[in-house]
């Protein structure tokens, strides 16, 4: 029975664990991070909409007034737009979502209605 190959591209197990071990810690993630299409389609099943009517930003939106919210971790911002009628003024709705792990962070009011 012969040796089994390495599919690490030329370099042993043993380098490569030590490379990942002595790598800078905030440059190692546990899992991936979570795309802007995964952010969409979380949004949509928290919102019953489809991602064609959510916008998907990486910094909050300037219409969007959440009040005091600052998150600590990079994130994706979803903007629901309300129905406004010439007789309703509703705030459209923020889903702010981790790229880390895609928790919904804030679900609420975007503070743009009058």
């Amino acid at each position: 029975m012969g040796a089994r190959k390495s599919h690490t591209h030329g370099r042993d197990d043993g380098d490569t664990l030590n490379a990942a071990m002595n790598a800078p810690a905030d440059s190692i993630l546990p899992f991936p991070p979570i795309t802007k299409q995964r952010a969409l389609r979380i949004a949509a099943h928290a919102t019953g909409l489809g991602s064609q009517q959510l916008g998907c930003f990486s910094k909050k939106p300037a219409a969007c007034k959440v009040p005091e919210f600052i998150p600590r971790t990079l994130c994706w911002y979803v903007y629901v737009p309300a129905e406004r009628t010439p007789y309703t003024q509703r705030d459209s709705r923020l889903l702010i979502i981790s790229r880390e792990n895609g928790n919904i962070l804030y679900d609420g009011p975007a503070g743009d209605g009058a």
